[in-house]
C-alpha cells in the first residue's frame, strides 16, 4: 500500500499522511492468490 501513497502523493502531498486502516476479510474475499501469468506469456 505504500507504494500508492507515495504515487498518488506526487498530486497531492497531503495524501502521504493519511494512515492506512486495514479492516477485517469480508465474504467472498480472497486472502491470497497464486495466480500467475506464464502461460499468459507463452502465446
Amino acid at each position: 500500500m505504500g507504494y500508492l501513497k507515495e504515487y498518488l502523493s506526487e498530486f497531492d502531498s497531503k495524501i502521504s499522511n493519511v494512515e492506512v486502516i486495514y479492516g477485517p476479510n469480508r465474504a467472498g474475499d480472497i486472502p491470497h492468490s497464486h495466480a500467475s501469468v506464464d502461460k499468459a506469456k507463452e502465446n
